[in-house]
């Protein structure tokens, strides 16, 4: 059965080290994350890059999610137990903060087919039908 997140952590973070981005993203992913998730706190994480960063804003945004009943009690513990971490040595934390959804998953419904496509297609569907009512050998005195 497919875990139900109860809350989110939001942290946005920086690489102070020069020249290391691949080397930090290979930190966050291989050691960090994985720490993270042995803490029995959060149990998954999705990570985002800012393409377009200016100045005074993160470069990364990574986003948890907790199935604990109190996801603030997740978030506490964590924060307890982050010292005990191997931090990067350049990491920049900008922004943690925890959230608890409102709603469950929103979607939009799956796009319909477009009534020019459909038409054709449908017009298509009659033709052939038509001809396969037909004998054989009147399909060929038609050509």
């Amino acid at each position: 059965m497919a875990r139900k997140a109860t809350g989110f952590m939001v942290v946005h973070v920086n690489n102070t080290t020069p020249d290391s981005e691949e080397r930090f993203n290979e930190w966050y992913n291989k050691t960090h994350l994985p720490e993270v998730f042995a803490t029995g706190t959060f149990y998954s994480a999705v990570r985002y890059v800012n393409p377009n960063q200016k100045p005074g804003e993160p470069k990364y945004l990574a986003v948890y999610e907790t199935d604990w009943a109190d996801p603030k009690a997740a978030f506490k513990k964590l924060m307890e137990v982050t010292p005990g971490l191997k931090m990067w040595p350049g990491l920049d934390t900008v922004y943690v903060k925890n959230w608890t959804p409102i709603t469950g998953r929103l979607e939009a419904p799956a796009p319909k087919a477009k009534k020019a496509m459909a038409k054709p297609a449908k017009r298509m569907a009659k033709a052939v039908k038509k001809s396969a009512k037909k004998p054989a050998a009147k399909r060929k005195a038609k050509k």
